[in-house]
């Protein structure tokens, strides 16, 4: 099987993405320096961004795993990376899987399915003593073939790790693989609730914040301000898109899909679906603390929100304000001011919309000079009011 294989080479020995483990707090928004993986799968790209949310995920990873890693027995626990697309799921698999090939030597099959229209397709690659084989696996046949080889001939104090990327429930359920793979990256589509918790451990991904979606931006890829804050409007809290310049065409179909109050409604759930409707591209998920590495495996800590402006706007005229009062709890309770900020003009929209009565109050002030004369009591007029109506009219 292997000497068939038309895509050999050999593994990387030595980068900095070998030693994930090691990474603290001082790494965080530091680029790593990944490209002999990108140059063995093509996503992955040159350089990885490290967050704070990556090194509590890895945290999870190794309380789990470092015993096996240690002494080489067997752990019988599946470890399942959620969250919405463009967080990063896939790239923290692919640090692992080479990790696991040439730090603790494991044999790794790990199966890819990117269903990105015709950049996506399936492939599966083997990573065995130091060498990587590649096939293009749309029905999953090799990866079954190799599972079955590999359990026949690898002992259990040497076992191999299968690993599965971009499949959800159905697919996993319709292909019979739920004991098939010992470590998974899936969408929001596999809710917590239809696995069993003794051998599962679920952790989440979470959305990309705002400092660090700038910082990369900025500093990493030169995109300008003005592009920034474009960026930001479309896709918020996934990198995914904010690296697309063609993020809106994506996100479009996601708006398109959520037709009335109960769709929407289902966004700010942490994993509820909506019979077959896909809606992670538009739903972010995160937890109420992102210091806080036994959130991201306790579903209790989990949140479902909207980060994209871009889908906010069309909500507004569909859902009533207390769904935005909702979504503004969700925001402080996570410490997100830009989604706190956004939502509420978002809820000022909706109450325009429906009429509801409000109250404005202002006050005009000057702004002189601040960078150099913080003397903000004479800069403040007293001109101060306020606007109060009960009911809104209608205007043509």
């Amino acid at each position: 099987m292997l000497k068939q294989c038309e895509v050999v080479g050999e593994l990387p020995k030595k980068g900095k993405f070998l030693k994930i483990f090691e990474w603290t707090d001082v790494d965080c928004g530091k680029l790593k320096n990944v490209k002999a993986i990108g140059d063995i799968v093509h996503f992955i790209g040159s350089q990885f961004y490290v967050r704070k949310e990556v090194l509590c995920v890895l945290e999870n990873f190794r309380k789990i795993y470092q015993s096996e890693f240690d002494s080489g027995e067997m752990v019988y626990k599946q470890f399942v990376l959620m969250g919405s697309p463009g967080t990063g799921k896939s790239c923290i698999l692919a640090l692992l899987c080479f990790f696991i090939a040439i730090k603790v030597k494991r044999p790794v099959l790990w199966l890819r399915q990117d269903k990105r229209g015709k950049v996506g397709g399936t492939t599966t690659r083997l990573f065995y003593q130091g060498k990587y084989y590649e096939w293009k696996d749309p029905e999953g046949t090799m990866y079954r073939s190799i599972y079955d080889a590999l359990n026949n001939t690898v002992s259990d104090t040497n076992a191999s790790w299968c690993v599965l990327d971009g499949l959800d429930k159905r697919d996993i359920k319709d292909r019979k693989w739920f004991d098939k793979f010992t470590l998974l990256a899936t969408s929001g589509q596999f809710p917590p609730n239809s696995v069993p918790v003794h051998f599962f451990r679920l952790c989440l991904v979470p959305y990309w914040k705002q400092s660090d979606l700038e910082e990369f931006g900025r500093k990493h890829m030169q995109i300008e301000e003005s592009d920034v804050d474009a960026r930001l409007f479309v896709s918020a809290g996934s990198l995914g898109k904010f690296l697309d310049d063609d993020a809106e065409a994506t996100v479009k179909p996601a708006i398109d899909r959520i037709k009335k109050p109960e769709d929407a409604e289902i966004l700010l759930t942490k994993y509820r679906l909506s019979g077959n409707m896909q809606n992670d591209h538009v739903r972010m998920r995160g937890v109420y603390d992102r210091n806080n590495a036994d959130h991201y495996v306790d579903v209790g800590e989990w949140i479902g929100c909207v980060t994209s402006k871009l889908v906010l706007h069309h909500l507004a005229a569909m859902m009533k304000p207390n769904f935005f009062e909702e979504l503004m709890r969700i925001a402080r309770g996570v410490n997100d001011d830009r989604l706190e900020d956004i939502t509420f003009e978002a809820y000022f929209h909706s109450l325009v919309y429906h009429r509801r009565s409000m109250c404005v109050e202002y006050c005009k002030y000057d702004n002189v000079n601040r960078e150099t004369v913080n003397n903000w009591e004479n800069n403040l007029h007293a001109d101060v009011g306020s606007i109060e109506w009960k009911e809104l009219s209608v205007v043509e």
